[in-house]
């Protein structure tokens, strides 16, 4: 209890409501309001908590260094007590099962937060073991979030999103390769891997939706993009989960870290998302994930 006051006290959040299932915080002072719910099921006779759930509400925009130490906080304190982890959204941006591809990206473009089941990348690369092990690692927890998506999670190569906002689209060159490594690095490093969907999109295409009004006009598209003739792309993966299961490593997997020193992720180790955020999931979160 004196580690949580702390923590109101130094990100100045406030107390807005609890009860005994739900714990209601928000940040004062600022126009990115986050509100942090904790929602919590308690055993009906003991006070052992059983289920916990934990999200942002992205109504409004959100710093990002506040919501990278929210989470960070409460997820140190209470990680062994969550089973379920949530995003609250926007009911207008629900992407909905059986919708096209393109539907689906107009409704990411014009709520561009990412989301446990849904990830922006600028650019993969895939030459190295230390940028297979991260794509690896992303693979995984976006295949297991998948299940608060009716089973199917979004990664969006060529597109840079930054607090919510996108703030740039890549051409993705030699696309067919990039379709090949990715299949074969989850097919060789993957349990339980997904079905994997690949769709692209001409940027051209993306700003006649704009002319049409179809996405938000704060997008903005360069003079190349705009541009018919060109063959700029962006790529959509779709990761298509295999329900009751968990998705995690097939095989030790050696790598070096970002600062260069060795680093090894071991057989059978799994990731899962709060928001943004990727964590390693405990024999607790993967009795839930079999439930889903």
């Amino acid at each position: 209890m004196e580690k949580i006051i702390s923590f109101l006290s130094n990100f100045n959040l406030t107390l807005e409501e609890i009860s005994k299932d739900e714990i209601l915080l928000s940040r004062d002072g600022s126009n990115s309001t986050a509100l942090l719910y904790i929602k919590i099921n308690k055993s009906t006779n003991t006070e052992d908590i059983l289920f916990c759930s934990l999200g942002i509400n992205k109504k409004n925009k959100i710093d990002k260094d506040i919501e990278d130490e929210l989470i960070s906080f409460i997820w140190d304190i209470l990680k062994d007590n969550f089973t379920d982890f949530s995003i609250l959204e926007h009911e207008s941006s629900a992407i909905e099962p059986n919708e096209s591809d393109k539907d689906v990206l107009i409704k990411i473009l014009n709520n561009s937060c990412e989301r446990p089941y849904l990830d922006f990348k600028k650019e993969v690369g895939l030459i190295n073991k230390t940028q297979k092990a991260e794509f690896i690692k992303d693979a995984i927890a976006l295949t297991n979030m998948a299940y608060l998506n009716g089973n199917i999670s979004y990664l969006i190569i060529g597109i840079e999103e930054i607090n919510c906002q996108i703030k740039s689209f890549n051409n993705i060159e030699n696309y067919e390769i990039l379709r090949q490594q990715i299949s074969q690095i989850i097919e060789e490093n993957i349990d339980f891997a997904p079905n994997i969907e690949f769709t692209f999109f001409k940027i051209y295409d993306l700003f006649t939706w704009q002319q049409n009004n179809e996405v938000s006009e704060d997008l903005i598209f360069n003079k190349i993009h705009q541009d018919d003739s060109k063959q700029e792309k962006i790529l959509m993966v779709k990761f298509h989960r295999i329900p009751n299961r968990v998705c995690d490593l097939k095989d030790d997997y050696t790598f070096q870290n970002k600062n260069g020193r060795p680093d090894k992720y071991d057989r059978g180790i799994s990731w899962m998302r709060i928001g943004s955020h990727t964590y390693k999931i405990n024999e607790q979160h993967r009795i839930f994930l079999r439930e889903k």
